[in-house]
C-alpha cells in the first residue's frame, strides 16, 4: 500500500489567510475612513478620536495574547462582530458614535492579530510587502476618490456606505474560509483556561519547525492531552486519535475539520491506514500529533508504556522527518484520567489545575537506530522521558514498562 496523495491533507493555509487578509483591511480602513470622517466639522471632533482610537487599542490588544501562532483565531470573530456593526450603521441615516467605536475596535483587533501573527511568522516577507502594499494603494485611491466627489453628493456618499459594507462581509468571509479551525480552538480556550493552569518550558520551546513536515511525540495519561499540546506547540496540529473518540457522532465533524487521523482500537500493523494517512500528512508539510503508547496511563507506578510500532513505521517510510520529544506532567490524576479509576469517575472536576508541558529540542533519529523497531522504540521512549528532568523528575524507565511483551 502506498499513502494517499499529500493533497489529501490540506496544507496549512495561516500564511496564505494572513497574507489575503492584509489588503482587506487596507481597503476596509480605507472606505470607512472617507465614509465616518466624511462629515461638518462638528461632527468630526468626536469622530476623529473614537475611529483611529479604536483601531489603535485594538491593534495592541492581541500583544497581550500569549499563543503567537493562534491569535489569528481572533480574526473570524471579530471580523463578524464588525460586519454586524456596519450593517446596523448602514441601514440608518449615519454612523453614531457607539457604532464607530465599536467598529474601529473590532477591525482593529482583527488587524491587530494578524500583524501580531505575521510578526512571529515572516515566511514569506515579499508576500506580505505586496499585500500590506496593495491595502496603502487602495485607500490612496478611495481617498482620492472621495476627494474628488465633493461634500454634496449624497448619493455618492450612500454608494460608498454600501461598498464599505461589502469589502467588510468580503473580510469576514474570507476569515472564515480560511480560519475557521483557529476560531473554534480560541473560543475552546476559554473552558481550557479555567480547566488549567498550563506551563510551557524546554530547549525545545521555541525551536519546533515552522513550516513543513514535522512529528511531535508525547506520553498520554488523560484525554486532554492533544488540546494541552494544542496550547504550547505553535503549529497547527494533525493529531491522531483512537476510534472510540473519533467515532463519538458529535465529535465527528469537529474532528474532520481538524485533519484527525483515526486510530482504530486494534494495535497498529504494517501499512495500516492511519500510518500511511500521517506519512501522507507529513508529506503535505503538516505537523503530526502522535501519542506512541497509543494507550492511556493507567497506573501510578507506570509513568510510561514502550511506545508502539506506527511510530517507527511513520519514521522508517520518512527517516528524516523532524521529531519533537514533549512531556506532559500534571494530567495524571486530572477528571479526565484513569487515576483512581475511569475518566471522569472518582476525580473532582478540574478546576485551574497546574499542567507543565515540557517542549525539547527537535532531533532526528539516526539511520542506524530505526534499523530495528525495538531500539528504535525504546529510544524514542526515552528521548520523550528525558522532557522530564527539565522539571526536575527523574527520566527513568519503570521495570513494568521495559517488558518486551507490551507493544501497545
Amino acid at each position: 500500500m502506498t499513502p494517499p496523495p499529500a493533497r489529501f491533507f490540506p496544507p496549512d493555509r495561516r500564511f496564505l489567510a494572513a497574507d489575503q487578509l492584509l489588503p482587506l483591511l487596507g481597503a476596509v480602513f480605507g472606505f470607512s475612513a472617507c465614509i465616518i470622517l466624511w462629515a461638518p466639522p462638528l461632527v468630526q471632533l468626536p469622530r476623529v478620536p473614537l475611529f483611529f482610537g479604536g483601531w489603535f487599542v485594538g491593534l495592541i490588544l492581541p500583544r497581550l495574547y500569549a499563543h503567537h501562532g493562534r491569535c489569528l483565531g481572533i480574526a473570524p470573530w471579530f471580523a463578524t462582530a464588525a460586519a454586524i456593526v456596519t450593517l446596523v450603521a448602514s441601514l440608518s441615516d449615519d454612523w453614531s458614535l457607539t457604532e464607530v467605536g465599536l467598529f474601529s475596535l473590532f477591525e482593529g483587533l482583527t488587524l491587530g492579530a494578524v500583524l501580531r501573527y505575521r510578526d512571529k511568522f515572516r515566511m514569506n516577507q515579499g508576500a506580505m510587502a505586496i499585500a500590506a502594499g496593495l491595502g496603502v494603494c487602495v485607500v490612496v485611491l478611495v481617498i482620492a476618490a472621495f476627494s474628488s466627489l465633493g461634500h454634496a453628493d449624497d448619493e455618492w456618499k450612500a454608494a460608498y456606505r454600501w461598498l464599505l459594507l461589502g469589502f467588510v462581509v468580503l473580510f469576514a468571509f474570507v476569515s472564515w474560509i480560511n480560519l475557521t479551525r483557529l476560531a473554534l480552538e480560541f473560543v475552546l480556550e476559554v473552558p481550557v483556561r479555567t480547566m488549567y493552569r498550563i506551563s510551557a518550558a524546554g530547549p525545545g520551546l521555541y525551536t519546533v519547525p515552522n513550516t513543513g513536515p514535522c512529528l511531535i511525540i508525547a506520553n498520554h495519561a488523560a484525554w486532554f492531552d492533544p488540546i494541552l499540546m494544542g496550547k504550547v506547540i505553535s503549529r497547527e496540529l494533525t493529531p491522531m486519535m483512537t476510534a472510540s473518540f473519533y467515532d463519538i457522532k458529535m465529535l465527528g465533524p469537529l474532528l474532520r475539520l481538524c485533519h484527525v487521523i483515526r486510530v482504530p482500537e486494534s494495535t497498529m500493523k504494517r501499512d495500516a491506514k492511519e500510518v500511511l494517512e500521517a506519512i501522507a500528512a507529513l508529506d503535505a508539510g503538516r505537523c503530526v500529533l502522535i501519542f506512541p503508547e497509543g494507550y492511556l496511563r493507567r497506573k501510578e507506578d507506570q509513568v510510561t508504556r514502550r511506545f508502539g510500532q506506527g511510530v517507527w513505521q511513520i519514521l522508517t517510510a520518512r527517516p528524516t522527518t523532524p521529531v519533537v520529544p514533549c512531556w506532559i506532567e500534571g494530567s495524571w490524576g486530572s477528571y479526565f484520567s484513569w487515576f483512581n479509576g475511569p475518566p471522569t469517575r472518582n476525580k473532582k472536576f478540574d478546576f485551574r489545575r497546574q499542567i507543565d508541558v515540557v517542549v525539547n529540542p527537535t532531533i532526528t533519529v539516526p539511520k542506524e537506530v530505526l534499523a530495528d523497531h525495538l531500539p528504535a522504540r525504546q529510544y524514542l521512549m526515552q528521548t520523550v522521558l528525558a522532557a522530564r528532568s527539565v522539571l526536575g523528575l527523574p527520566a527513568y524507565v519503570s521495570g513494568d514498562a521495559a517488558k518486551k511483551g507490551e507493544d501497545g
